[in-house]
């Protein structure tokens, strides 16, 4: 799933394309992942792109007539500019018509999906997410990890604590830190904390520099279809079995709540 710098590198691609433009004419293939449905999409047609933006791991389209349209791209999904000599694939699943180019959406999983709804619903249905990891305080960051009873790498992946940290990027900045991804959060230290959200701003500044990673699956690519290059300075995440950079030691992986987590046992240890 694109986590904060993936999110961040299309939402740079959009807007650079996009804000100021008018959608002129949305093609629907798959109606199924329009929310809440397809008649929704009428609302946006010919209305001015003011902004686009993210939350979390959510990209945010905001038009001129207080209606918002956003995209979750959840693990294929992908949005991808064309023009008129574009073809579609068998995974696209909404054209968009913008000036002289087209909008793809993109998604093999059919896990992702496009949203319409006012200005006022989004504000409401996205109130109790965190700040974005680059946009965090250390004493909101203390604030939310503290009032959490459990582990450090499932309190980086709750987005009312930190939106837009995924697996990826809590793995490389608890290592960077080394704090093990068990950590109990109420063990932690204020200082211990600070010391972590520094790490993990970090690492997700350094995948928005290297435009996000491309992993094995290939399934995140930026607007143009180019694949990211962050994946090739990961420390720990994908690593198992190879050294750690700093004492050598063999990385190891885990299940954490269903997720793969990548920590060396001796720099983290507990």
């Amino acid at each position: 799933m694109p986590e904060f710098p993936e999110v961040y590198t299309i939402v740079t691609d959009l807007s650079r394309e996009f804000i100021g433009c008018k959608i002129n004419a949305v093609k629907v293939i798959d109606a199924k992942l329009v929310r809440p449905n397809v008649a929704y999409l009428k609302k946006i047609i010919n209305t001015p792109i003011i902004n686009i933006t993210q939350k979390g791991k959510t990209i945010v389209f905001k038009f001129a007539n207080e209606m918002v349209m956003t995209f979750h791209l959840r693990m294929t999904g992908r949005l991808l500019l064309g023009d008129d000599n574009s073809k579609t694939s068998p995974h696209t699943k909404i054209v968009f018509n913008i000036k002289d180019k087209k909008l793809l959406f993109n998604e093999v999983r059919k896990f992702g999906y496009c949203e319409v709804i006012p200005l006022e619903e989004f504000s409401a249905k996205f109130a109790n997410l965190a700040p974005n990891i680059i946009d965090m305080t250390k004493e909101d960051f203390v604030k939310r990890v503290s009032a959490k009873n459990t582990i450090i790498k499932r309190a980086l992946l709750d987005q009312t604590v930190v939106a837009g940290i995924g697996n990826i990027y809590a793995s490389e900045g608890l290592w960077l830190v080394k704090i093990h991804p068990q950590e109990k959060t109420r063990e932690l230290s204020s200082k211990d904390l600070g010391k972590l959200l520094t790490s993990l701003i970090s690492v997700v500044k350094k995948g928005i520099a290297n435009r996000g990673s491309t992993l094995g699956d290939k399934s995140f690519v930026d607007l143009y279809g180019k694949a990211g290059t962050a994946q090739n300075f990961l420390k720990v995440y994908g690593q198992v079995g190879l050294p750690c950079p700093r004492c050598k030691t063999p990385i190891l992986v885990t299940r954490i709540f269903q997720r793969s987590s990548y920590f060396c046992p001796k720099c983290q240890c507990p």
